[in-house]
């Protein structure tokens, strides 16, 4: 019998998890630019890509692009549950699940990590703990992208970090949160 590994896993898998730079957004920073500073160098004799381990989430199907911040990984499912995993084995620390399939990428930020959920929801979660750290904020909406955070502030914008959302059916619109509270 075959096993189907879920191809985020491959691409994990494939990448390595490094010890260096966090990568709390999708594509590492919330430019998206997907660019390092690091590199990997291969041991004396070895392959420049080994697996390191294979881990099976409950859901069948992966959404979202796992991030990795603050020493985990942290990837949405399709069963509503983003799940936080140990970069070392794979094993799932925690998981929060939500009343819709997850699609959009979470984004980690201060220790919090922003979920956004078909549901019609974002959720502030303790990044360690995966305790909701507010009530969610409903937009009733489907989300349709992924979550873009903000952490330099426009010129004219009041002080604080940007989470921005993009909307589908039926708003069709871009929202922007406080990434602290939710307003």
């Amino acid at each position: 019998m075959v096993r189907r590994v879920p191809a985020f896993l491959l691409l994990l898998l494939c990448a390595g998890v490094t010890v260096g730079d966090d990568a709390p957004a999708f594509r590492s920073t919330s430019s998206r630019s997907g660019w390092t500073p690091e590199s990997i160098a291969p041991k004396s004799g070895a392959s420049i890509v080994s697996l390191r381990w294979v881990a099976s989430l409950p859901s069948t199907e992966q959404i979202g692009s796992p991030i990795v911040a603050a020493g985990r990984v942290y990837v949405g499912a399709r069963d509503g549950k983003v799940y936080c995993m140990n970069p070392d084995d794979g094993a799932v620390i925690w998981s929060f699940a939500t009343s819709g399939p997850i699609t959009a990428t979470p984004v980690y930020h201060k220790g919090r990590l922003y979920v956004a959920s078909t549901d019609g929801s974002l959720y502030y979660l303790h990044g360690m703990t995966g305790q909701l750290l507010r009530p969610p904020v409903y937009h009733g909406t489907s989300t349709e992208g992924s979550l873009v955070l903000v952490p330099a502030v426009p010129a004219g914008v009041p002080s604080t970090d940007m989470l921005i959302v993009t909307l589908g059916s039926p708003a069709y619109e871009l929202r922007s949160y406080d990434a602290k509270d939710g307003t």
